[in-house]
């Protein structure tokens, strides 16, 4: 569930508000101003205004800030019999916060948030997710007999239509709640203060920029919902067992409980439980697994066995998933005959609508991005840095201006309002969405996806990457490398066969048989492993059910009669065959998995003493190891009795039969790709994985995760010692204390591995969690992991302060994936497919780009970032755009907030001196430089990363307030510098006292713009000054393209430049007197060139040095 906390809220009475009491006290000293005559007081103007002002205040805070809101208009209660509405707090970038008012039918309560409804409990006196019978007893599904007419009518009622509609606003509507949001309300509160100081050109140029930007995501955002809209399922008819009968209805009618009929190239329409028949299905839309998926009928075990969808995923169709081949024969009893009937399969509706997977995923590309931006909280403490100097200089204008009488009280208060709402540069939200939307459309570009922009940042900070290792690291498809008998077990020999005419009839009917690959059209459909092991003793498919062999034809046919699936969580797959042995029909469990599971299976008596050793002597060489074991059942078993047998019933005193050897190649951008994320990023990088240790440890020093040259396992951890033994033939265990483990292991250069049980085992002790910390951050490999404790590791890095990323390609590694910061889905397919879109013609096309919007082909339920690019060069991708989107953000706010200093500086204390510029010459500054504020989130990444560590991911450090200061103190000193030559050349006169300003014109005379030498030196000065920031902040190397490689960036600069000069120089005359430009005499024109590169050489040797000397270059851990 997204919602993280809800309070009952009651509506306070108008009497009881502190607000309403408030203004009871304003409205009454008003009252009696206006009785008394005083109205010409100046504090009955500031009482005016306050009400005024603060009126519109709180009715824009309590719109824009819902907890505001709630303190003003709501009071909390504790009884939902009080309760007039409800207030819903989701978890972080998991929605808004909102006030719903509940609903009250037929005695139940519920309110809707997010397309889910959430229904009140009395027991618990609590709202839960509403309820789906998705956890029946298995007993249950398989005697529902479909609905009758008052549950149709009572389910319909609670769950509504099944449908994935979304209603999509108009323009108007979308573009309102736009112009309603804090940003853009405050900039329009600026223009109108430019206004009211006579600015027309400025301010409506200003306003011009606002409506366009927001126009532009208004566009695109509709285009994202249309987009949304047009992926749900498409409505179609279906066959649904109702009243006792089979009906055909549409889809959008279907309901929990509803008994349907499946048939061949269908999609899905809802969640459900396969209850007859059996299909295979293609899941990759929704989970990202390449390999279609086999599903088999629900099948009764124990009475009292409730259904567990994380238990029972062979039996559960996904809501959007493809049905590619269905077989509708069973002998597993329905309670209806009319089942029996039915071609096809048949399966029980349990999720609808935006409940099922399908609606999730939806759920979550529609609400989880409503917030694109870079880091919030860094630009909230980023406003309140300039509102302290904006404050400071506004306090020292009104200080000092109030002491000269020659200037308007009126004007001066203006000046003060326009120097603080300047505090939010007008380019501030335009640059905080850009950045975020620029970063998409390059992943996109590479064939990445995301559902959840704001884990980009993230990506630019990792400490840890941690990667799964079959199909992620190595090739999914395997190569047999052998088979070692039990002769050859039993003899000690480790050496395999190749020739499979060399092996026992019953291995080879194991490599057969024993397996979940289905057939579709002659061809063979399953896990790569399984259809590898068939082609290597040259078996077929004769029927859905019997494989057979050209090649072995005296080993007739084997008939394939029950299926006990392979779970991570078990290690290991059974099934019940039959073939004739001897002449005589016999029925055999055959069975293969991890050697160290299977060896808990098989007949104590019939296990080789060499078991052990042999299948560590296959693991050491980098292979990975399958035992092959099997039991003839004794006498006749009939059918009905087979589909009874329960796995634990025949999974006992099995006879071992070998070994399998398997071999994943690596892929061959692997290693570079670790090579990059070690030496290059400074990322530690670790491999969790299913496979054996000795196996895994094999491949991760293959691949480069470590250089040591000497790997331990972790055998045991007690409270004072630890038991550690070389990954090595014939090493042996040594006992290590504490206090010199970790001198030892850096000493002797030596990297940990550990098995999952191990780990088990290791929670469970009661260790001092600094040790049990460094203990876990010197392990490199993690084996034989389930699942959940995959999903463990990941939190314990999490849980310690360690930015994490965790790549995988299957399901199994669903739970870590979306417990990492940063969680990356390989798509397994072709790469020639995944190549580089042509660029965008131009920055309006990328905006309206709709690749920005991820589609659900494109995102799997798996994990926040999919990459159609089935290997892990993308997670470097993903990581180089992180930091470049990290160190643009970072150059933003320096930019931004040197700007900030120095126009505060301007407005304040140049003012008071009459030095100001005309509303010609703040338009063309502001035209001049727009478009480096456009262009420096264009920039792109380094195609390939080069050696250096992460970049900051803070505004407030050290180096970064030091440089804006410095270059804030240089500015202000060139400034400062150039107004004390143009005084010494030409002193300002003093400014007529104005006589003749009446109260219909605030804007005193003395407020008109009069050209003169220091207002145009200190015009071009100022220009220059912003020109020389945006050069000087912009870093390209080593996170991004340097500045000449960013040609509309530099283009740019090179323009605003080039007219800044030419302004100078008068090359232009026309132009400068359009600008309302003076002549500049030589000695000030050389004067004010030398300032200009001085301030610019001073200002970059100085941001340079201080990034060398200061820069954080120790990585939390070593890599």
């Amino acid at each position: 569930m997204g919602i993280k906390e809800i309070k009952l809220l009651k509506t306070k009475t108008i009497f009881k508000s502190l607000i309403f009491q408030f203004y009871l006290v304003l409205y009454a000293c008003l009252c009696y101003a206006a009785i008394t005559g005083l109205w010409i007081d100046i504090i009955v103007y500031c009482l005016i205004i306050l009400t005024i002002v603060s009126k519109c205040i709180l009715i824009l805070m309590s719109y824009w800030f819902v907890w505001i809101r709630v303190k003003i208009m709501y009071k909390k209660c504790d009884s939902i019999s009080e309760c007039d509405y409800l207030h819903v707090i989701p978890f972080e970038n998991k929605g808004i916060e909102e006030i719903l008012k509940y609903i009250e039918k037929d005695g139940s309560l519920y309110f809707i948030y997010q397309k889910t409804k959430y229904y009140y409990d009395s027991e618990t006196q609590e709202f839960n997710l509403l309820k789906f019978p998705i956890d029946w007893k298995i007993s249950k599904y398989l005697d529902w007999a479909g609905h009758s007419n008052e549950s149709l009518e009572q389910y319909s009622e609670k769950y509504g239509d099944n449908g994935l509609e979304i209603q999509i606003p108009k323009f108007s509507k979308l573009f309102l709640e736009r112009c309603t949001n804090p940003f853009f309300i405050f900039q329009f509160i600026c223009v109108f203060l430019w206004m009211l100081y006579e600015y027309w050109m400025y301010p409506l140029f200003t306003a011009l920029m606002l409506v366009v930007f927001e126009s532009i995501l208004v566009t695109e955002q509709m285009k994202n919902l249309k987009l949304i809209h047009s992926i749900g399922n498409k409505e179609f008819i279906i066959k649904v067992y109702r009243y006792r009968k089979w009906i055909q209805i549409s889809t959008k009618k279907l309901v929990p409980g509803d008994i349907v009929s499946i048939c061949n190239s269908t999609t899905l329409a809802a969640d459900m439980i396969l209850i007859k028949g059996t299909c295979i299905i293609d899941e990759s839309m929704l989970t990202g697994e390449s390999v279609p998926v086999n599903k088999e009928p629900l099948q009764f075990s124990h009475e009292d066995d409730v259904f567990d969808i994380s238990k029972s995923k062979l039996h559960f169709l996904y809501s959007g998933t493809q049905i590619i081949q269905v077989t509708g024969k069973t002998d597993i009893p329905c309670k209806s005959n009319e089942f029996k009937k039915q071609t096809g399969c048949v399966a029980i509706v349990v999720r609808t609508s935006f409940y099922t997977e399908q609606g999730s995923l939806m759920r979550t590309i529609l609400y989880g991005s409503q917030r694109m931006t870079a880091n919030n909280k860094e630009t909230l403490f980023f406003i309140l840095f300039l509102l302290t100097f904006a404050l400071a200089a506004a306090f020292y204008l009104l200080w000092y201006g109030l002491e000269d009488d020659s200037k308007s009280k009126y004007t001066l208060l203006l000046e003060c309002a326009i120097i603080i709402t300047n505090v939010v540069p007008p380019e501030l939200p335009l640059q905080l969405s850009l950045a975020v939307n620029s970063s998409l459309v390059s992943l996109v570009k590479l064939g990445i996806y995301c559902t959840e922009p704001f884990r980009i940042p993230y990506s630019g900070k990792l400490d840890i990457c941690c990667f799964d290792k079959t199909g992620t690291l190595t090739h999914l498809k395997p190569q047999i490398a052998g088979i070692i008998t039990h002769d050859s077990v039993v003899a000690g020999s480790s050496i395999p066969i190749y020739d499979a005419n060399k092996l026992s009839h019953l291995v080879i009917k194991i490599l057969a048989a024993c397996n979940s690959v289905s057939v579709i059209n002659k061809k063979k459909i399953g896990d790569p492993l399984e259809i590898e092991l068939m082609n290597f003793v040259k078996f077929n498919f004769v029927s859905e059910s019997s494989v057979s062999s050209s090649q072995f034809k005296a080993l007739g046919t084997i008939k394939i009669l029950k299926k006990f699936h392979f779970y991570s969580e078990l290690g290991r797959m059974s099934t019940i065959v039959s073939f004739s042995i001897e002449g005589i029909q016999k029925t055999v469990v055959l069975t293969k998995g991890a050697p160290e599971i299977i060896y808990n299976y098989l007949k104590p008596d019939q296990i080789p003493k060499q078991y052990t050793h042999i299948h560590e002597l296959a693991t050491y060489r980098g292979s990975r190891v399958l035992a092959l074991a099997y039991k003839i059942m004794e006498g006749n078993i009939c059918s009905s009795r087979i589909h009874s047998l329960t796995r634990e019933s025949i999974e006992s005193n099995l006879i071992f039969s070998g070994f399998v050897e398997i071999n994943n190649a690596i892929k061959k951008e692997t290693i570079n790709s670790i090579f990059e994320l070690r030496k290059l990023m400074k990322i530690r990088c670790i491999m969790i994985t299913g496979d054996n240790i000795y196996t895994a440890s094999y491949v991760a020093k293959k691949i480069g995760m470590f250089d040591n040259s000497k790997i331990f396992q972790i055998c045991n951890v007690k409270h004072d010692y630890i038991v550690l033994r070389e990954i090595a033939t014939d090493s042996k265990k040594v006992e290590i204390d504490y206090k010199t483990l970790f001198g030892y292991l850096q000493q002797q250069k030596i990297e940990l591995a550990i098995s999952g049980p191990d780990f088990g085992r290791i929670q469970l002790e009661d260790l001092n969690p600094p040790i049990y910390l460094k203990l876990m951050s010197n392990v490199r490999v993690f084996s034989r992991t389930c699942p959940k404790q995959k999903e463990q590791i990941l939190y314990f890095y999490k849980k310690n302060g360690f930015i994490t990323l965790m790549c995988g390609d299957g399901t199994n590694d669903v739970g870590a994936l979306k417990q990492a910061h940063v969680g990356v889905a390989l798509l397994d397919g072709d790469e020639k497919e995944t190549k580089v879109k042509p660029k965008f013609r131009n920055l309006v096309d990328e905006m309206n780009n709709d690749n920005t919007i991820v589609k659900l082909g494109d995102a799997s339920i798996a994990a926040p970032f999919t990459s159609k690019v089935p290997n892990i060069s993308t997670v470097s991708s993903i990581i180089l755009q992180g930091r470049s989107t990290l160190t643009i953000t970072l150059q933003m706010f320096k930019i931004l907030a040197v700007n900030a200093l120095l126009l505060a500086y301007s407005q304040s204390v140049l003012y008071l001196d009459g030095i100001k510029f005309s509303d010609t010459q703040s338009t063309f500054q502001a035209m001049l430089l727009i478009g480096c504020f456009l262009f420096i989130t264009r920039v792109k990444p380094l195609k390939k990363p080069v050696p250096t560590d992460p970049p900051p991911s803070k505004f407030f450090t050290f180096p970064t307030v030091s440089i804006i200061f410095i270059q804030s103190l240089l500015h202000l000193i060139s400034v400062v510098y150039i107004n004390r030559i143009c005084k010494s050349l030409s002193p300002m006169e003093p400014l007529p006292v104005n006589l003749d300003s009446t109260v219909d014109s605030p804007v005193s005379k003395e407020e008109i713009f009069v050209p003169s030498l220091i207002k145009s030196c200190t015009y071009i000065l100022s220009t220059a000054l912003q020109i020389i920031t945006f050069s000087v902040n912009y870093k390209g190397y080593p996170y991004n393209q340097s500045l000449f490689e960013n040609k509309p960036m530099f283009y740019s600069i090179l323009f605003s430049s080039s007219l800044t000069v030419a302004l100078l120089f008068n090359v232009y005359p026309d132009l400068n007197e359009y600008m309302e430009l003076v002549h500049i005499n030589n000695d000030v024109k050389l004067a004010l060139l030398f300032t200009i590169l001085a301030n610019g050489f001073i200002g970059y040797i100085s941001d340079r040095l201080v990034q060398y000397l200061f820069v954080n270059k120790n990585p939390k851990m070593t890599v």
